[in-house]
C-alpha cells in the first residue's frame, strides 16, 4: 500500500457546510453582495461603508431585497438568479457581477438557498 490513510468521502452535510462557508466568504467579500443585502443576507447588518456609497445604497428604489425571506423574492429559479447576478437585475440598483467564476456563482446560488431555508436548493 502506498500513501497515507484513505479519507472517507465527506457527507452531503459536510460538503454543504464547506460550500456554505466558501460562498459566505464570496457574499461578504469579493462579491460585495453584503453592501446592499447585509452581512450574511441580514438587511439590518450593513457593513461600514464609505459615506457616499452608503448614501447611494440608502437611496435605492426599490430597496435591496431581503434574501432571507422567500415570500418577497421575485426570482424563483436558479436560472433567473444566475442571470440577475451575471447581468444585473432590471428595475433595481443591482449591477452585473462579471468577476465571479462559474464555481463561485454555483456556490452563491446554494448559499442563497441555505439562507432562505429553501427545501429545493437545486431549483
Amino acid at each position: 500500500m502506498t500513501g497515507g490513510p484513505r479519507r472517507r468521502p465527506r457527507s452531503r452535510l459536510e460538503r454543504s457546510k464547506a460550500i456554505s462557508w466558501r460562498a459566505g466568504e464570496i457574499f461578504n467579500g469579493k462579491g460585495v453582495c453584503y453592501y446592499c443585502h447585509g452581512i450574511d443576507g441580514y438587511l439590518h447588518k450593513i457593513p461600514r461603508l464609505e459615506t457616499d456609497t452608503a448614501k447611494l445604497i440608502a437611496k435605492l428604489n426599490p430597496p435591496p431585497t431581503d434574501l432571507r425571506n422567500p415570500n418577497v423574492l421575485r426570482l424563483k429559479t436558479n436560472k433567473e438568479r444566475s442571470r440577475a447576478i451575471r447581468e444585473g437585475h432590471p428595475g433595481t440598483g443591482m449591477f452585473p457581477d462579471t468577476t465571479m467564476t462559474d464555481q463561485n456563482l454555483a456556490d452563491i446560488l446554494l448559499y442563497l438557498a441555505l439562507i432562505r431555508k429553501d427545501p429545493n436548493p437545486e431549483q
